[in-house]
C-alpha cells in the first residue's frame, strides 16, 4: 500500500447513498460510519444536493425512478462544481451498454449485485481513477462467489444422502 493511498484509506470520507431501497443505503451507511466515516442517506437528487458536499456519492447506475436516477445526481454534483468519487450500482446482469453510461458518467467505480460491504468499503476507501491510471474498475466481492460455491457443494453433499 503507497502513502497515498494509506492517507486515502484512513481519511474520513462523506458519503452520500442515494439508492431505491432506502432500508440497505441505511443498512451502508451504518457500515461505513463503522469505519470512520460519515454516511447519509438521500431521497432525491434535490435532497442529495441540499445536503452539502459529498467526498463519495453511492448511487444506481440508472433506474426507473427519476428521483433516484444516480446519472442525473453525478451530473447535478458536477454542475455545482463539486466533483466526489462516484460508484454506481449495477444490477447483477450489468450489461455493456451500461458499463459504457458509467464510463461517459467518469465514474469510479462500478459495483454490481449484490453489493456487499467489502466491495463498497474498498471503493470509498480508494484513490480517484485519474491518480491511479486505471480505467473504470468494476468491483464483485470474491465472496459472493464463494459463498455461492459453498452453497453448490453443500447442495450436492446434502443430495447424496
Amino acid at each position: 500500500m503507497t502513502d497515498r493511498t494509506r492517507s486515502a484509506a484512513s481519511a474520513s470520507r462523506h458519503v452520500l447513498f442515494a439508492l431505491r431501497d432506502e432500508t440497505v443505503a441505511q443498512a451502508l451507511a451504518r457500515v461505513v460510519e463503522s469505519r470512520a466515516h460519515v454516511g447519509r442517506v438521500a431521497r432525491s437528487i434535490e435532497d442529495a444536493i441540499l445536503g452539502g458536499p459529498a467526498d463519495v456519492v453511492v448511487a444506481e447506475l440508472g433506474g426507473s425512478s427519476d428521483a433516484l436516477d444516480g446519472l442525473a445526481l453525478v451530473d447535478a454534483f458536477r454542475d455545482l462544481e463539486s466533483d466526489p468519487l462516484v460508484v454506481l450500482v449495477a444490477s447483477a446482469d450489468c450489461t455493456s451498454e451500461d458499463l459504457d453510461r458509467a464510463t461517459a458518467a467518469r465514474a469510479d467505480f462500478v459495483l454490481e449485485r449484490p453489493l456487499l460491504p467489502g466491495a463498497l468499503v474498498r471503493a470509498i476507501e480508494s484513490e480517484r481513477q485519474e491518480e491511479q491510471g486505471e480505467e473504470l474498475r468494476i468491483l464483485v466481492d470474491a465472496s459472493s462467489h464463494a459463498a455461492e460455491d459453498v452453497d453448490r457443494k453443500s447442495t450436492r453433499l446434502n443430495s447424496s444422502h
